[in-house]
C-alpha cells in the first residue's frame, strides 16, 4: 500500500494510453481530455473526466484515482498559473528599469514567458518576471531592486572552497570539516481551513543517518511526535496528528540537532575501475523511473553529442554536468506534480530549478550507464537559506559522490561576483564535493513517505516544506505555511 499512490501517478500516464477508458470516434476519453488541455480548455477537460467517472462504475480503481489525478493536476497548474496581462505589466513596470508597455508584445513574441491560455483568458506563471531576470542577461541588466544574496553567497562558497581544499591536503578522510546546526522547522495550516475537529496529519522532513550526516538528535516537538522514520530512511520524517480547533491556525512545530560534514573526494580517472552490472544496486540506480527518468529518443541523440567516444564514467558524468552547466539555466519553477517528465521538461525548454536540473542530469547518467541517485533538503548557507536538490553518483571504487548541478549553472551564468577564474574553481568543486551547509532529507525522489499518505502529496517528487492532510483530503500549498531557523552551533555548545 506504501507505493500504491505514487504506482498511480505513473499509471494514470503510461496505462491509460496503453488501454484506452473509451472512445468517441478515433480519440479515447483521455486523449479528448488531454487535447482539451492543450487548446485550454481547463473546465471542459475536468467536466468530461468528471463525467466519464460519474457514468462508469465498472472503472478499475487504478485507472479511476488515475483520473482523479488528472483532475487534480488541472487544478494546481491554475494556481500556478495565476498572473494576468494586468498583473504582469504592473510587475513589469515596477521591477525593469525604463520599461515600456510595448516590450510585452515583443517579449511575448519572443516566448520569453510561461504562459498559458485557461479557459479564455492568458494567464502567466507566477515567478515570470523573476524569470526574465535569470533566463536573459539584456533584461537582468535593467534590474531595478538589485540583490545581495548571490553576492553574499558567492564570496561564502569560496572562502569555503579555500578552506576545503586546504583540508582536504592533509586529510585522508573524504568526510571532514563538521558544523553543527540546531533547526527549528514549523508548518502552519490557516485557520478554518480544515473543519473543526477533523485530525490533521502531518509529515515534516528530518534529517537523515550517513556518513556526512550524524549525531541527530529531536530536541522538542508539539504535539509530541506520533512516530519518527528510520535512520536511514530515503524519505525521513517525523510524523504528527492533532484535531483542528475553530478559528485558529494549527500548528505542528520541533527541533533538533546535528552534525553536517563537507565530503571532498580526490579521483583519479585513471583509477576507475568498471561496475558490477550484476550487482542490485548498480541496476536501481541505473534504470528508468517514470515518471520523471525515462530513456526518450532525444536523450541517447544528447548523450551522443555531449560523449563522443568517452568510455570512462567518470569523465562521462563530468561531461553531463558541463553540458547542463553550459546549456540549462535556472529558473523558478511550477509545482513538481503539475508535470508529467521532469527531465524532458528541463531539456525542452532549456531552463528549470535545481531538482528539475538533477533529474536531468540524473536521467542522462543513468542511461549511459552511470549509476546516479537523487539528495535533498534544505541549505543554510551564509546569504542563502532554502531548500536545495542535488544529485550523487556512483564511481567505483570511490563509491558514491556528490554532485551538485545547480552550482554548476550558477558559477556559468548566474554569478557575477567572483572572477572567472574561481568561477571555474567553483564549478569544478561541486563535481564530486560537497560543503557542510546542508540538511539531508532524502535520498531518493518519488518515494513513499510513512506513515503512508491516504491522499495525493503536494509534491510528488520531493519532500521539503512538509505534507498534511485531513480526513478527506489533502491540504495543499496554500492552506498552510513552513517556517525553518536554523542556528549554527560551536562543537563545544553541543557537548
Amino acid at each position: 500500500m506504501k507505493k500504491a499512490l505514487y504506482g498511480l501517478l505513473v499509471f494514470c500516464v503510461m496505462s491509460l494510453v496503453m488501454f484506452p477508458l473509451a472512445s468517441a470516434g478515433n480519440e479515447s476519453i483521455l486523449d479528448q481530455a488531454r487535447s482539451l488541455e492543450r487548446e485550454g480548455e481547463f473546465a471542459k477537460s475536468t467536466a468530461l473526466m468528471q463525467q466519464y467517472l460519474a457514468s462508469v462504475k465498472d472503472l478499475p480503481p487504478a485507472q479511476k484515482e488515475g483520473l482523479k489525478f488528472l483532475i487534480e493536476r488541472l487544478a494546481r497548474i491554475r494556481l500556478d498559473y495565476d498572473l494576468t496581462r494586468q498583473n504582469l505589466l504592473d510587475s513589469l513596470q515596477k521591477r525593469v528599469k525604463d520599461f515600456q508597455p510595448e516590450e510585452l508584445q515583443k517579449w511575448e513574441d519572443e516566448d520569453r514567458f510561461d504562459m498559458r491560455r485557461i479557459d479564455g483568458t492568458t494567464y502567466y506563471v507566477g515567478p515570470s518576471v523573476s524569470n526574465l531576470f535569470f533566463r536573459y542577461p539584456d533584461i537582468r541588466a535593467r534590474k531595478i531592486a538589485k540583490s545581495t544574496g548571490n553576492q553574499k553567497f558567492a564570496n561564502a562558497a569560496w572562502e569555503n572552497y579555500i578552506k576545503l581544499t586546504e583540508m582536504a591536503k592533509t586529510s585522508p578522510d573524504p568526510v571532514l570539516y563538521p558544523q553543527t546546526f540546531r533547526v527549528t522547522m514549523t508548518a502552519t495550516v490557516d485557520a478554518n481551513a480544515v473543519p473543526a475537529g477533523n485530525t490533521i496529519r502531518c509529515w515534516l522532513p528530518y534529517p537523515r543517518a550517513c556518513p556526512s550526516q550524524t549525531d541527530i538528535h529531536l530536541l522538542s516537538s508539539e504535539p509530541e511526535l506520533k512516530w519518527l522514520d528510520k535512520p536511514q530512511s530515503l524519505m525521513r520524517s517525523a510524523y504528527f496528528e492533532q484535531p483542528a480547533k475553530p478559528d485558529t491556525p494549527t500548528v505542528f512545530r520541533m527541533t533538533y540537532r546535528y552534525k553536517t560534514f563537507s565530503r571532498c573526494f580526490s579521483i583519479d580517472p585513471a583509477r576507475v575501475l568498471p561496475y558490477d552490472s550484476s550487482d542490485p544496486e548498480y541496476i536501481k540506480y541505473t534504470r528508468q523511473k517514470p515518471l520523471h527518468v525515462v530513456f526518450l529518443p532525444e536523450f541517447k541523440t544528447l548523450s551522443t553529442e555531449i560523449l563522443g567516444d568517452e568510455t570512462n564514467p567518470y569523465l562521462k558524468a563530468r561531461k553531463i554536468y558541463e553540458w547542463i552547466a553550459h546549456n540549462i539555466v535556472y529558473s523558478y519553477a511550477r509545482e513538481y506534480s503539475t508535470l508529467l517528465n521532469i527531465s524532458k521538461y528541463t531539456y525542452d525548454h532549456r531552463y528549470g530549478d535545481c531538482g528539475q536540473e538533477a533529474l536531468l542530469f540524473i536521467t542522462l547518467c543513468r542511461m549511459n550507464g552511470i549509476p546516479a541517485r537523487w539528495e535533498s533538503g534544505w541549505v543554510a548557507y551564509p546569504g542563502w537559506k532554502g531548500m536545495h536538490d542535488w544529485t550523487q553518483i556512483y564511481i567505483n571504487p570511490y563509491g558514491w559522490i556528490p554532485v551538485d548541478p545547480y552550482l554548476g549553472i550558477f558559477t556559468v551564468s548566474m554569478d557575477e561576483t567572483l572572477t572567472s577564474d574561481q568561477r571555474e574553481a567553483l564549478r569544478d568543486f561541486y563535481f564530486g564535493n560537497m560543503d557542510h551547509f546542508r540538511l539531508i532529507a532524502n535520498n531518493d525522489h518519488s518515494v513513499p513517505l510513512f506513515p503512508a499518505k491516504r491522499f495525493l502529496r503536494s509534491d510528488t517528487v520531493d519532500f521539503q516544506r512538509g505534507e498534511l492532510e485531513t480526513d478527506g483530503e489533502n491540504i495543499y500549498y496554500g492552506q498552510f505555511s513552513y517556517k525553518m531557523k536554523f542556528e549554527p552551533l560551536s562543537e563545544k555548545a553541543t557537548e
